[in-house]
């Protein structure tokens, strides 16, 4: 007697009504505001912002240290 052919396992989960665990909804809630015209300008932009102003102050910090360090060696 020949054996069957075999067959590939289903691995994808039943999502049907009749699951065992039914798949829980995804609800998006979004909500608007009210911006003033600079508040609205604030968040479109603050990522970039943030980032510019941390730039600057670590370039700001590292001038004033070799600005510190080239003095100290110019006392001695």
């Amino acid at each position: 007697m020949p054996m069957s052919k075999s067959h590939k396992k289903r691995t994808k989960p039943y999502r049907g009504d009749d699951a065992v665990t039914p798949v829980a909804k995804v609800v998006h809630r979004y909500t608007a505001e009210v911006r003033s015209p600079l508040n609205e300008w604030w968040h479109a932009n603050k990522k970039r912002l943030r980032f510019g102003g941390i730039i600057v102050l670590v370039v700001a910090l590292l001038t004033w240290l070799v600005v510190a360090a080239i003095e100290s060696l110019a006392r001695h």
